[in-house]
Protein backbone atom coordinates (compact mmCIF):
# COMPACT_ATOMS: atom_id res chain seq x y z
CA UNK A 1 0.00 0.00 0.00
CA UNK A 2 3.05 1.95 1.07
CA UNK A 3 4.82 1.66 -2.58
CA UNK A 4 1.55 1.64 -4.49
CA UNK A 5 -0.80 4.19 -3.13
CA UNK A 6 1.36 6.52 -1.38
CA UNK A 7 -0.29 5.38 1.93
CA UNK A 8 1.56 5.72 5.48
CA UNK A 9 1.36 2.98 7.93
CA UNK A 10 1.17 5.21 10.60
CA UNK A 11 -2.08 6.45 9.20
CA UNK A 12 -3.34 2.83 8.83
CA UNK A 13 -6.36 1.08 10.93
CA UNK A 14 -6.49 -2.55 11.10
CA UNK A 15 -8.87 -5.47 12.56
CA UNK A 16 -7.45 -8.76 13.43
CA UNK A 17 -10.67 -11.57 13.25
CA UNK A 18 -11.75 -14.31 15.01
CA UNK A 19 -8.52 -16.57 15.65
CA UNK A 20 -7.83 -19.92 17.67
CA UNK A 21 -6.60 -18.10 21.26
CA UNK A 22 -3.57 -19.37 23.13
CA UNK A 23 -6.06 -21.02 25.35
CA UNK A 24 -6.29 -23.52 22.40
CA UNK A 25 -3.68 -23.00 20.34
CA UNK A 26 -1.26 -26.24 21.58
CA UNK A 27 1.49 -26.49 19.35
CA UNK A 28 4.33 -29.03 18.86
CA UNK A 29 8.10 -28.54 17.47
CA UNK A 30 6.46 -28.27 14.03
CA UNK A 31 4.82 -24.92 14.48
CA UNK A 32 7.29 -23.97 17.74
CA UNK A 33 10.66 -24.11 15.60
CA UNK A 34 9.39 -21.79 12.67
CA UNK A 35 7.52 -18.97 15.68
CA UNK A 36 11.27 -18.93 17.69
CA UNK A 37 13.16 -18.54 14.80
CA UNK A 38 11.35 -16.76 12.25
CA UNK A 39 9.54 -14.10 14.30
CA UNK A 40 11.29 -11.60 15.69
CA UNK A 41 11.14 -11.99 20.11
CA UNK A 42 9.48 -15.41 18.77
CA UNK A 43 9.34 -16.75 22.73
CA UNK A 44 7.35 -13.76 24.10
CA UNK A 45 4.56 -15.33 22.20
CA UNK A 46 5.01 -18.84 23.52
CA UNK A 47 3.34 -20.07 26.88
CA UNK A 48 4.19 -23.54 28.77
CA UNK A 49 0.72 -25.19 29.40
CA UNK A 50 -0.76 -24.87 32.52
CA UNK A 51 -1.33 -28.98 33.36
CA UNK A 52 -0.62 -32.14 31.32
CA UNK A 53 -0.46 -31.93 27.22
CA UNK A 54 -3.65 -32.64 25.38
CA UNK A 55 -2.37 -34.57 22.59
CA UNK A 56 0.63 -37.09 22.94
CA UNK A 57 3.75 -36.84 25.48
CA UNK A 58 5.94 -33.78 25.29
CA UNK A 59 6.18 -30.34 26.96
CA UNK A 60 3.03 -28.52 26.20
CA UNK A 61 2.92 -24.80 25.02
CA UNK A 62 0.90 -22.94 23.02
CA UNK A 63 1.50 -19.62 20.70
CA UNK A 64 -0.44 -16.24 20.84
CA UNK A 65 -1.20 -16.06 16.84
CA UNK A 66 -2.98 -12.70 17.64
CA UNK A 67 -0.39 -11.16 19.59
CA UNK A 68 1.86 -12.56 16.74
CA UNK A 69 0.14 -10.29 14.25
CA UNK A 70 -0.27 -7.55 16.28
CA UNK A 71 3.55 -7.32 16.76
CA UNK A 72 4.21 -7.83 13.10
CA UNK A 73 1.40 -4.76 12.54
CA UNK A 74 3.18 -2.62 14.95
CA UNK A 75 6.74 -3.48 13.38
CA UNK A 76 5.90 -2.95 9.47
CA UNK A 77 4.61 0.72 11.26
CA UNK A 78 1.31 0.91 12.09
CA UNK A 79 0.33 2.50 15.65
CA UNK A 80 -1.03 -0.09 18.43
CA UNK A 81 -3.92 2.39 18.81
CA UNK A 82 -5.06 2.01 14.94
CA UNK A 83 -4.92 -1.98 15.92
CA UNK A 84 -8.12 -4.00 17.39
CA UNK A 85 -8.72 -7.30 17.45
CA UNK A 86 -12.14 -9.29 17.77
CA UNK A 87 -10.60 -11.51 20.40
CA UNK A 88 -12.64 -14.54 20.27
CA UNK A 89 -11.01 -18.19 20.18
CA UNK A 90 -12.65 -20.03 17.63
CA UNK A 91 -11.81 -22.82 19.19
CA UNK A 92 -13.75 -22.05 22.44
CA UNK A 93 -16.66 -20.41 20.88
CA UNK A 94 -18.07 -23.55 19.09
CA UNK A 95 -21.46 -21.56 18.35
CA UNK A 96 -20.02 -19.00 16.62
CA UNK A 97 -17.18 -20.33 14.79
CA UNK A 98 -16.02 -23.62 12.63
CA UNK A 99 -11.97 -24.61 14.31
CA UNK A 100 -10.58 -27.36 12.77
CA UNK A 101 -7.83 -28.03 15.48
CA UNK A 102 -11.40 -28.35 17.45
CA UNK A 103 -13.81 -30.68 15.36
CA UNK A 104 -10.68 -32.43 13.20
CA UNK A 105 -13.03 -32.97 10.36
CA UNK A 106 -16.05 -31.35 9.23
CA UNK A 107 -15.59 -27.97 9.20
CA UNK A 108 -16.92 -24.90 7.55
CA UNK A 109 -14.62 -22.35 6.19
CA UNK A 110 -14.39 -18.52 7.62
CA UNK A 111 -13.30 -15.47 4.79
CA UNK A 112 -12.84 -11.95 4.22
CA UNK A 113 -13.02 -9.63 1.77
CA UNK A 114 -11.06 -6.48 1.33
CA UNK A 115 -11.07 -4.02 -1.25
CA UNK A 116 -11.12 -0.40 -2.15
CA UNK A 117 -14.23 1.99 -3.07
CA UNK A 118 -14.02 4.82 -5.45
Amino acid sequence: LEKEFGVKPANLIASIGPAIGPCCYEVDDKVLIPVMSRIPHGAKFVTKCVGERQEGAGICQTVDLVSINKSELIAGGLRGSHIRAVGSCTSCNESLFFSHRRDRTGTGRHIAIVGFRD
